[in-house]
C-alpha cells in the first residue's frame, strides 16, 4: 500500500502562502479559531508571518466535524463542533479546563453526555514532560481532577482534567498547563487565556 504524505496546504484564510505541517511543541495562537494551541500544526514558513492553524481548524469547513480525542470516543460520546453564538441560555464551561467558552467561539459539544470542550482542550497532548527538581517527569492526561497542583500560581481550580506523574504524586491541572504554555508566547499574542 502506498502512503501519501502531505507537506503543504493552501488555506482560504491565508491564500498568500502555502502552510507547512510543523512538528513543534511550542505554544501558539491559532489564527483560525483564535484559541490556544500547542504541538504540531499548520504554519506559514515565511519569516515574520507567524500564521498558525490547529490541524482540525485547517481541515474543517463546516460545523459538522466530530473530533477524535481518545477521551471523547465511546458508545455514548459524539462531540460535534458548534458555535457558541447559536447558544441560548447560560454560559457553558469546558469540562477539561473548567473555563467558560466565550460567545462566538467554536467548541465541541456532546448531546448524549452533555459535555463541552474548547477546541484547544479537545486537542491537548495526552502526555507532557515537566521539569521538576532538574528532572524530566512524564505526565499523563486523565479525566480526573486533583485538588493539589504543581503549578506555583495555581488559582485553586475547581474541577476539570489533570495531568499525573506515573506514581500519581505530582499533578497539574489542564487549566494551569494551558496558562503555563501561554506564558511562553510573546506578550502581544497572549489575548485569550486568563487564569481565574
Amino acid at each position: 500500500m502506498n502512503t501519501i504524505k502531505i507537506t503543504g496546504v493552501t488555506h482560504s484564510s491565508h491564500r498568500q502562502h502555502e502552510l507547512k505541517w510543523v512538528r513543534s511543541h511550542s505554544p501558539y495562537i491559532c489564527n483560525g479559531c483564535n484559541d490556544f494551541g500547542s504541538g504540531p500544526r499548520f504554519s506559514c514558513p515565511n519569516r515574520g508571518c507567524n500564521f498558525n492553524l490547529h490541524g482540525d481548524c485547517c481541515k474543517i469547513s463546516d460545523h459538522n466535524h466530530v473530533t477524535n480525542h481518545p477521551f471523547l470516543n465511546g458508545s455514548n460520546s459524539n462531540f460535534v463542533l458548534r458555535n457558541s453564538s447559536n447558544r441560548t441560555g447560560s454560559e457553558v464551561k469546558c469540562n477539561a479546563c473548567k473555563d467558560y467558552i466565550g460567545r462566538g467561539s467554536d467548541y465541541y459539544h456532546c448531546d448524549n453526555t452533555k459535555r463541552n470542550l474548547h477546541r484547544s482542550c479537545a486537542s491537548i497532548p495526552s502526555t507532557i514532560t515537566k521539569n521538576i527538581n532538574n528532572k524530566e517527569v512524564t505526565m499523563t492526561l486523565k479525566q480526573r481532577f486533583e485538588t493539589t497542583c504543581s503549578y506555583p500560581g495555581c488559582p485553586s481550580v475547581k474541577g476539570g482534567w489533570s495531568y499525573f506523574s506515573s506514581d500519581d504524586r505530582i499533578s497539574l491541572h489542564v487549566k494551569c498547563w494551558k496558562y503555563r504554555e501561554m506564558k511562553k508566547l510573546n506578550p502581544p499574542d497572549v489575548t485569550q487565556l486568563k487564569i481565574r
